[in-house]
């Protein structure tokens, strides 16, 4: 099989909740892209990307942030900086920070997605929805309630609008912006 073929045969799995299978498939794929297109190639980093999300997957929080930080000197240096793959991957290294508690750090990274999301799809895109909900959840943790307040009002009008009311990102807004409000009220 080729590097693509596994590559695409890894997310298939991955879909179907089979992790190792997965993963022994992307290790191939990035192993074969690495070989014969260069460490530097934006396939190499496409596939520590997927390696990250896997890693998400599981929970293995570290090893998806060090995929994702890997990935993303790779498409730095090989992409344009308003590149989607750029967004998408500090999307996900956003989210990962944000479960592993480190909410500034979460920001940095959203606030420099969203800024390439809105100049790639513009601030109706689903893509810009997704950063500014996981944004309003940095805000929440870092105590920017009115920010964080008003982002999750903007992106989840949008998100049930794309994705509908049961939306997986939908209701992960939903449930932050529940959060947040019981947290304002306990603080009262």
């Amino acid at each position: 099989l080729t590097a693509d073929a596994r590559a695409n045969l890894a997310y298939s799995l991955q879909s179907e909740g089979q992790l190792d299978e997965a993963t022994k498939y992307y290790k191939q794929s990035l192993e074969l892209n690495r070989t014969w297109r260069g460490p530097d190639h934006h396939l190499v980093a496409y596939d520590l990307a997927s390696l990250g999300t896997l890693e998400m997957d599981r929970k293995r929080l570290a090893e998806a942030e060090q995929s994702f930080h890997e990935a993303l000197a790779i498409y730095r240096k090989s992409l344009p900086p308003t590149h989607p793959y750029i967004a998408s991957t500090l999307y996900m290294l956003g989210r990962t920070l944000l479960d592993r508690n480190q909410p500034a750090a979460a920001e940095a990274a959203l606030a420099e997605s969203q800024k390439i999301w809105e100049a790639q799809s513009g601030v109706q895109s689903s893509e810009y929805a997704l950063v500014q909900s996981a944004l309003g959840r940095a805000w929440t943790l870092l105590g920017k309630i009115s920010a964080a307040e008003q982002a999750f009002k903007q992106s989840y009008v949008s998100l049930r609008n794309s994705q509908g009311a049961q939306g997986e990102a939908t209701l992960r807004t939903q449930h932050w912006m529940e959060e947040l409000y019981a947290r304002e009220k306990r603080s009262d």
